[in-house]
């Protein structure tokens, strides 16, 4: 009987920590980002390292007036004079049970850097909300997975 209960304890943790895996797995790969006016702006390539989630620009939307592949003049750490396509703009995203959040994200328009949270949607696991914070002020994009 302890033998019986133990097992079932034990696979009900494997269960949790598996689903956990899947979820933090599940964010990974290329999404299309889409501003707060519904343009379409970049994909982004979402992957792990060291447990952290990062993302680098590897396709930029034609804009009439803009380069193909701008230069981050404006940016103010390692990044500055980088091409915005290849750049590292999702930094040390932490995976905290539910969502990711605790890293930056980047503007490479303004060269500011914000905080961030990422959730994948409820009714949607194809679609990812994107909240950058400059205190308590945030802003809110909806990102779509792009399908492989």
């Amino acid at each position: 009987m302890k033998l019986s209960r133990h097992f079932f304890i034990l696979i009900i943790f494997s269960s949790v920590f598996l689903l956990g895996f899947q979820t933090t797995s599940s964010y990974k790969g290329k999404w299309l980002m889409i501003d707060e006016n519904g343009t379409k702006k970049s994909v982004i390539n979402l992957y792990l390292n060291d447990g952290k989630m990062y993302g680098d620009i590897i396709y930029l939307y034609p804009k009439v007036g803009r380069a193909d592949n701008p230069i981050c003049d404006k940016c103010t750490d390692d990044r500055k004079g980088k091409h915005w396509v290849g750049m590292q703009v999702i930094r040390g995203m932490v995976w905290d049970g539910t969502e990711y959040k605790d890293g930056h994200i980047l503007d490479p328009k303004t060269g500011k850097t914000y905080s961030a949270r990422f959730e994948l949607s409820s009714k949607n696991k194809d679609l990812l909300v994107v909240r950058a914070y400059l205190g308590p002020v945030f802003r809110t994009q909806y990102w779509v997975r792009v399908p492989k």
